[in-house]
């Protein structure tokens, strides 16, 4: 067989086997946990997802927390300190700061709206596409890279054939 056309079948090989791993683990395993869709749905939910406080009287004995401001505050004043809610860092400091409160004194309470983005399903769409984007990107990258399959194939085929001299 000419050498031209073993080089080419060496690409075309590296190519189909190098594409068909990355489909199946970008593609075929889209709805498993721990995947990398699993892993771009979950970016996009929390990119969607707006966090904030409200405040809200200092009643514990009450089941939940009614009467609270309709504000919503993504920046909060504690005692000297402003801290920021998109930090969850600041989530402890303000825990510890509600618990040094007085029953008339107001606390802040956290509020998240992941309902509503788990409902209307746009990060499916968006974990979507970002995982067909990764895929095209590899195939992209599996078509540049093909070159490297031929000095591949030898060094597997000089390891096979030095294991064999051995035997």
């Amino acid at each position: 067989m000419d050498k031209s056309n073993i080089q080419k079948i060496t690409k075309l090989s590296y190519v189909l086997i190098l594409g068909c791993l990355s489909y199946y683990l970008l593609i075929g395993k889209y709805y498993d946990n721990h995947s990398i869709g699993d892993w771009a749905m979950d970016l996009v939910k929390d990119k969607q997802t707006k966090h904030w406080y409200q405040q809200c009287p200092n009643d514990k004995n009450r089941y939940g927390y009614s009467g609270c401001d309709t504000r919503r505050f993504t920046k909060i004043q504690l005692d000297e300190e402003e801290v920021d809610v998109s930090d969850k860092t600041t989530w402890r400091k303000i825990d510890d700061w509600n618990r040094e409160r007085s029953p008339d004194e107001f606390i802040y309470v956290y509020r998240n709206d992941r309902s509503a983005v788990l409902t209307s399903g746009k990060y499916l769409q968006e974990g979507k596409k970002i995982v067909w984007g990764l895929f095209i990107f590899s195939l992209f990258l599996i078509w540049i890279s093909r070159g490297i399959s031929i000095p591949i194939l030898n060094k597997v085929r000089s390891i096979i054939n030095s294991g064999w001299d051995k035997i």
